[in-house]
């Protein structure tokens, strides 16, 4: 971490530490600072919050309703686009 501004450089590597990307002294270092740093752990708080809510809208598997995905099949077989069939 670089002496001039510790604070910019931790939450410039927040991510990669988030997600086991750095070295162990790198993390060693961002740990260190996060301890010492109340307003770094803050900031770090609120990205380890969005990062588990962004994996958690991931696991969520959405699909078209049934009638749609059936329409779109049928439109396909007919060799018609969206132009056609009305």
């Amino acid at each position: 971490m670089t002496k001039d501004d510790p604070c910019a450089e931790a939450m410039n590597q927040v991510h990669a530490f988030l997600h086991g990307e750095l070295s162990e002294e790198a993390a060693d270092e961002i740990r260190e600072h996060l301890i010492a740093c109340e307003h770094c752990v803050d900031s770090y708080d609120v990205e380890a919050c969005i990062d588990t809510l962004l994996k958690r809208c991931a696991q969520v598997e959405i699909s078209a309703p049934v009638s749609l995905r059936v329409r779109i099949t049928q439109m396909v077989v007919r060799g018609s686009g969206p132009a056609n069939s009305f």
